[in-house]
């Protein structure tokens, strides 16, 4: 096992690869999420997609690849987390509404 290591070597395998055109997809679709102001439960899901993003691309970037496309598991994730909350309607994650449900 080898220590993390920051590098541009290992930054430039990652930027090479098709997996890099997801994660700007996806960085920059959490970006339009969170300044869109919709409403607290989608600035939610931004926020959380956003931390997701954060820690993986910052471990993946310290480590050599091994193995391609270690971070198209975290994209798709993300990618799917900001399609759900980019097509549900804004009621469907409000918090009233979910509290309606759980005392149902």
């Amino acid at each position: 096992m080898t220590p993390p290591d920051f590098s541009f070597g290992i930054v430039w395998q990652y930027v090479a690869d098709m997996q890099f055109v997801l994660l700007v997809l996806a960085v920059a679709w959490t970006v339009l999420m969170w300044r869109s102001n919709r409403s607290d439960g989608v600035n939610r899901i931004a926020f959380v997609t956003a931390g997701n993003l954060v820690l993986n691309i910052a471990f993946f970037m310290s480590h050599p690849i091994f193995t391609p496309y270690y971070t198209i598991p975290i994209a798709m994730l993300s990618l799917w987390s900001l399609l759900f909350a980019s097509l549900t309607p804004a009621q469907a994650v409000d918090d009233r509404r979910l509290g309606q449900a759980a005392a149902a």
